[in-house]
């Protein structure tokens, strides 16, 4: 690295939880003029940006700590965006996300996404991990968000791939098993579901979301005992 360059293993700089100034859309794509907004959103163009795994594959075109124009260089074995200013260069970070395959007896936790992208479709609950987080901690808090329930994660399962829209691999999904650790009762639904509920295998909803869901769904589907026929 350049004497004087920015660290740049990082995103914008931003605290999630604090309205900030900044000269710039804080997405770094559009340069809308703003003045206070909150870090995840555009005010100023609404068709610029929404956080979500559309927008991760996306590589700034502004600096964010000088606002210059950024171009592509030649920095650290491959060609990244660059301030030709102050030295920055942007390090695409992977983003990871944690999913919990949830069992009772023979049932199974599913949510039904209020979000892009497969809003309106089942997946199995979780979300991704916040800085400083572990996994289990964070599944924790994503199926306390969710649908207000308490869950010990047990093992690793798999870890998938996170596309975007276009094909890009953006991160990874880890999956877990987990098992309720008190109350069934699910006493709340949050901003990103729509709805909730434990199903047995025969009553599976067929409008899964995601590849980690269905391949998961499937592989616990073909664990179950056969009824027999008529019951």
């Amino acid at each position: 690295m350049q004497p004087g360059a920015n660290s740049a293993r990082h995103g914008p700089v931003h605290h999630p939880s604090k309205h900030v100034r900044s000269p710039q859309c804080l997405t770094l794509w559009c340069a809308t003029n703003l003045k206070y907004t909150h870090p995840r959103y555009c005010l100023g163009n609404l068709q610029c940006f929404r956080y979500n795994n559309l927008s991760m594959a996306k590589r700034y075109r502004f600096c964010p700590f000088c606002a210059t124009t950024l171009v592509e260089a030649f920095r650290f074995e491959q060609v990244r965006p660059c301030c030709p200013s102050c030295g920055f260069v942007q390090f695409p970070d992977p983003k990871v996300a944690v999913i919990a395959l949830v069992i009772h007896q023979d049932h199974i936790l599913l949510v039904q996404r209020g979000v892009d992208p497969a809003k309106g479709r089942w997946a199995l609950p979780g979300g991704y991990m916040d800085a400083g987080e572990m996994p289990a901690n964070a599944l924790q808090r994503e199926l306390a968000e969710e649908v207000g329930l308490a869950v010990d994660v047990q093992d690793l399962i798999q870890i998938y791939p996170m596309n975007n829209g276009e094909g890009r691999r953006v991160g990874i999904v880890l999956a877990f098993t987990a098992s309720p650790a008190g109350d069934l009762a699910l006493d709340r639904i949050g901003d990103d579901v729509t709805d909730a509920g434990w199903f047995p295998p025969d009553a599976v909803p067929a409008d899964l979301a995601f590849e980690s869901t269905t391949t998961l769904i499937q592989a616990w589907l073909a664990q179950q005992p056969q009824r027999p026929d008529g019951d």
